[in-house]
């Protein structure tokens, strides 16, 4: 798919990022996960999953100080979210519109991990006026559930485009690697914005 071949490429463009991804997942693999989980991934997931398997633990981050999980990472995480989840429900979080007012729960599939536990998952769980699959944060240690993209491909696709355009560079500090904004600030929250006070519709921001 052509949002994949964009993604090898913009990636590829920058001098000494060391991705270390691994080979697709099969098909197999990514049934046994959906089975795990309970829910049916979403197919564009699914071919970007058959191309990259998530990254090893010697990569440099890919989203900021997130690595891309592999299927197993992401059953690891997700049980995290899973065997917590009766008293996550009864926690207030801070979420963006779309977003529940939850800490976290099973329905939440982390795809991207911190090294300190916080994730970027997809949100099959929205509220009312969210979307099925939505990219969100999760913060262990801190309220705020941003809504950062209505997809999984929508978040590769503005990834790919940022990194194409500049906003999002290669940096080593501390003899850590990362793809991040060149201004320093985090890339999720400038993603979408939201138009007017009691909207609930996000827009790809054109100001960054």
């Amino acid at each position: 798919m052509d949002f994949i071949k964009n993604f090898t490429k913009a990636i590829e463009s920058l001098a000494d990022f060391q991705p270390h991804m691994f080979n697709g997942a099969t098909e197999k693999e990514l049934f046994a996960l959906e089975e795990k989980l309970g829910l049916t991934l979403p197919s564009d997931f699914k071919v970007f999953y058959q191309t990259y398997n998530g990254q090893d633990d010697c990569a440099d981050y890919l989203f900021d100080f997130f690595s891309l999980c592999t299927l197993e990472k992401i059953a690891y995480c997700w049980e995290a979210l899973k065997v917590n989840e009766a008293d996550f429900l009864k926690i207030e979080a801070t979420p963006d519109g779309g977003v529940k007012n939850i800490w976290g729960c099973s329905k939440w599939v982390p795809f991207a991990c911190s090294a300190d536990g916080h994730f970027l998952c997809m949100d099959f769980s929205p509220a009312k006026n969210g979307t099925y699959g939505q990219v969100i944060t999760f913060w262990y240690n801190s309220p705020e559930r941003e809504l950062i993209a209505l997809s999984f491909k929508d978040f590769i696709v503005e990834y790919t485009k940022n990194i194409q355009n500049g906003v999002y560079v290669y940096q080593q500090e501390d003899g850590c690697g990362s793809i991040v904004r060149k201004d320093g600030e985090p890339m999720w929250r400038h993603l979408f914005y939201r138009k007017g006070v009691d909207t609930d519709v996000f827009f790809f921001d054109d100001r960054i």
